[in-house]
């Protein structure tokens, strides 16, 4: 009876830790993604300073940068996310989160904010690779787990 009642509870504090990773993985995400959003309306860096490594954080500053050399900037909404997994290694400084992501998106002049070309609206699978700085988790790398596809509202 008490290797049953060991197992049950095992397998209760598993069933909290995965909620708590996968709640964890969505804060971590949201606030990347934002971070990503604002950066490229505004070119400001000092949001996503916060939430990436320094090689993510170059990543997307090359992105913004190119645009912002054409005199555009990116209007990017995300809307839906669904983390489908997570994984947490404190021994080993490093995590990964797997997750889908529907964005809608639109080029816009720079100056005017004034559409450019077609609206796009996408969904990604994505893997969000992370390593440790200090006591928080960063977005070190996103990669794409296959091609994206459209989506329509």
């Amino acid at each position: 009876m008490r290797v049953l009642a060991s197992a049950a509870l095992l397998l209760a504090l598993s069933a909290c830790d995965g909620r708590k990773e996968l709640a964890t993985a969505e804060r971590l995400i949201r606030a990347y993604d934002r971070a990503v959003i604002e950066a490229h309306l505004t070119a400001s860096f000092g949001e996503l300073e916060k939430v990436t490594s320094k090689d993510e954080l170059e990543r997307v500053q090359v992105l913004v940068g190119g645009l912002r050399a054409q005199k555009q900037v990116l209007v990017a909404s995300l809307e839906a996310l669904s983390v489908e997994s997570a994984s947490f290694d404190a021994e080993a400084g490093a995590g990964v989160i797997l997750a889908t992501e529907r964005w809608t998106y639109q080029r816009a002049d720079a100056a005017t904010r004034a559409p450019i070309g077609e609206p796009a609206a996408r969904e990604y699978t994505l893997r969000y690779e992370l390593v440790r700085r200090g006591n928080d988790w960063v977005v070190d790398r996103v990669r794409h787990e296959q091609p994206s596809r459209e989506w329509r509202k």
